[in-house]
C-alpha cells in the first residue's frame, strides 16, 4: 500500500496513476510548446486501460476532479487521441 494525496492506494494502482499522468501531462506540455510527442506502445495502452476504466458509467464520482467530461473522438482515431479525449481534453487543441 502507498498514498497519493492522502488517499491509500495499492502499489500498482499508484503506479498506473503515475504512468497516466506522465503520458497525459507530458502530451499537454509538448502541445503547449509545439513539441512533438511519443509514447511507447505498453505505456500508450496501459494509460488507455486506466482512462477507459475511469469512463464507464458509474465510475463519475472515481474520475471527478481528475479528469473532465469526455470529449467524443472516432474510433479510428490515434490511441493518444482516444486517451486524450477519455481524460476530458480535446486532442486537437493546439497552442496558438
Amino acid at each position: 500500500m502507498t498514498q497519493a494525496g492522502r488517499i491509500d492506494l495499492p502499489g500498482d494502482v499508484a503506479g498506473r496513476v503515475a504512468l497516466n499522468e506522465l503520458v497525459i501531462h507530458g502530451r499537454d506540455v509538448a502541445r503547449a510548446s509545439n513539441q512533438d510527442f511519443t509514447v511507447d506502445p505498453r505505456s500508450l495502452e496501459a494509460s488507455m486501460d486506466f482512462a477507459a476504466a475511469m469512463s464507464v458509467p458509474g465510475e463519475e464520482a472515481a474520475r471527478e476532479g481528475l479528469f473532465g467530461p469526455v470529449v467524443p473522438v472516432p474510433a479510428d482515431a490515434p490511441v493518444i487521441d482516444r486517451v486524450i479525449g477519455l481524460t476530458g481534453r480535446n486532442p486537437g487543441w493546439v497552442a496558438s
